[in-house]
């Protein structure tokens, strides 16, 4: 911030914005710090620093990549109420878990192929392709590449997508109360975690 210490804050670019207010923040020498997300990297990467200082960090975030890995814990709130509290490297393995692909071939393959892949629950035909339910996406991507190449296949389009933060409550919830049901289903299926 040195370089800018002759600039009028209303002249700072968004993330430079962000950072004088931060080192103002920090002038008081809090002990606990709200910060608004998404946080910017250079913010992001001081989160350790801060901690071994012993201060405490809460940040918003809107979506789950706007969580910092450097984050102790992560709090999931529906309609304005923290609903679960968890470690942020087991909301990341949920993630991981309750990840959804979408993939198209040309030409297609068959949904049995596409069922016998290690680590797909469950196969939707979408008009375009196939939704896939998986464990874990990191393996099912390498199968889809593998299958694709074993069966002479293009793979047009490939996107993942995170859970909701409903599915992520409802993980939670089974993984910790299985026999209490979940906070938005009665019946919590098993099999699908």
């Amino acid at each position: 911030l040195t370089a800018d210490l002759d600039t009028a804050l209303e002249k700072l670019g968004r993330q430079r914005l962000y950072m004088a207010g931060f080192a103002a923040a920090l002038l008081h020498h809090p002990l606990v710090l709200v910060l608004e997300g998404p946080l910017p990297q250079s913010v992001s990467s001081l989160l350790p620093s801060l901690r071994e200082a012993g201060k405490a960090v809460l940040s918003t975030a809107i979506a789950i990549s706007e969580i910092p890995v450097t984050a102790d814990r992560t709090g999931l709130c529906d309609q304005g109420a923290i609903r679960v509290t968890t470690t942020t490297q087991d909301l990341l393995e949920a993630c991981r878990k309750l990840s959804t692909i979408e993939v198209s071939f040309q030409p297609n393959l068959t949904r049995d192929q596409l069922e016998a892949l290690p680590s797909v629950q469950q196969v939707t035909q979408t008009p375009t392709g196939f939704r896939l339910g998986v464990v874990s996406a990191e393996s099912t991507l390498v199968a889809i590449a593998n299958t694709a190449r074993a069966n002479a296949r293009r793979i047009v389009e490939l996107s993942m997508s995170p859970p909701s933060i409903e599915q992520l409550i409802n993980y939670f919830d089974y993984v910790r109360f299985p026999d209490e049901g979940s906070l938005f289903s009665s019946t919590p299926d098993p099999g699908e975690y």
